[in-house]
């Protein structure tokens, strides 16, 4: 005896199908975008400007031994980088050092130091600033208090 409610596996598959190539025919083919087109957008530049249109470092920058680069810094940090001056800060945790000649050439530079090699001093760190952006907003705040 057969089943009255049996499916037929070759409609179930033939539907299956047919829903793929709609599907397919909605979203259309991927648009190819010419380099030139291209913008620039990532989190830390969310509006796509181009390194030439962003705001400039004054000098070197360096956290920790390893330099700051443009592209992985926000507009806002980089104003900020701009205006940081030499000090301890946060009970003296972090330490901002110019240096002009050792290892960095003629150039001038200002490194940015602070322990984070271990969780204990990590979260040591989360009392004082939670991220990069907002220490150095805070730095820029001791400087002009004091």
């Amino acid at each position: 005896m057969a089943k009255e409610n049996s499916i037929d596996i070759s409609e179930l598959a033939g539907a299956i199908s047919a829903g793929i190539v709609q599907a397919t025919n909605q979203t259309g083919p991927v648009k190819q975008l010419p380099i030139t087109k291209y913008k620039h957008k990532t989190p830390w530049n969310p509006t796509g400007k181009k390194e030439s249109q962003r705001p400039q470092f004054a000098r070197l920058y360096m956290q920790n031994g390893a330099q700051i680069a443009l592209w992985h810094v926000t507009d806002a940090d980089v104003e900020l980088l701009n205006q940081l001056r030499p000090g301890r800060y946060f009970d003296r945790k972090v330490e901002v050092v110019e240096r002009v000649g050792e290892n960095v050439g003629d150039q001038a530079c200002i490194e940015i130091r602070y322990n984070n090699a271990s969780a204990d001093q990590r979260f040591d760190l989360k009392n004082y600033f939670r991220n990069f952006s907002e220490m150095l907003r805070l730095i820029v705040e001791q400087q002009k208090a004091a």
